[in-house]
């Protein structure tokens, strides 16, 4: 067997792409150049990409601040279809994945992402497909925006614990769900689950967790 990888799938939210871009960018990035000791997952959900293309497609209004919002969406986007189509630093497409876990359970999580192994360099970057859905067995229904998030915090907690019992060698320990955004109700939404997801509101608090778990 080999040796267990700490590792997180981490959440991103509108809010965070939007104000906090830069952060975000350089997290990403300097996760590349710090320790081993983890393994990272970013996880754009679904209702992100659809507020960010609603965001960019609203017409300039005289304020700045609505022309910021309207640049910061549209750059957001190109960055993750930038991401995407380059997406798996570790080299893993969306489509190898399936095609390589296709024996794993295929219900009710049937697109596989494959998960990242010891000493892959970087992190690897989903988009969520609409069709990536833990819906039918959620303690709640699904109300808004935020609890799109919720459910695919859940999604991904709940496959990766599948996963882990197919191919324990393979897939390891489930992962720390961690969502970062700005959004205090989304934040307490997420935290009551009592599931273990974390939240932070900026980029800079997500890395600290990182540097501390590498130390």
């Amino acid at each position: 067997m080999q040796t267990e990888s700490v590792w997180f799938v981490v959440v991103l939210d509108t809010n965070c792409l939007i104000h906090d871009f830069q952060g975000v960018n350089e997290t990403l990035t300097m996760l590349q150049c710090m320790g081993r000791s983890w393994r990272v997952i970013v996880v754009v959900p679904y209702v992100v990409v659809q507020e960010l293309d609603i965001l960019k497609s609203k017409t300039p209004t005289a304020t700045s601040s609505g022309s910021l919002v309207i640049a910061a969406a549209r750059h957001a986007l190109s960055w993750i279809s930038a991401v995407y189509e380059n997406r798996a630093v570790n080299g893993n497409t969306a489509a190898a994945a399936a095609d390589s876990d296709a024996h794993l359970p295929a219900q009710p999580f049937p697109y596989i992402i494959k998960c990242p192994r010891n000493g892959e360099v970087g992190y690897s970057f989903i988009v969520q497909s609409p069709k990536q859905r833990c819906t039918p067995y959620l303690p709640f229904n699904i109300m808004n925006r935020d609890d799109e998030i919720v459910d695919c915090c859940y999604y991904y907690a709940r496959y990766y614990e599948l996963a882990h019992a197919c191919e324990p060698d393979t897939h390891r320990t489930p992962p720390t769900i961690v969502v970062l955004t700005e959004d205090r109700t989304l934040r307490l939404k997420v935290t009551i689950q009592d599931e273990g997801f974390l939240c932070f509101d900026n980029a800079a608090a997500l890395l600290n967790v990182f540097t501390a778990t590498s130390t």
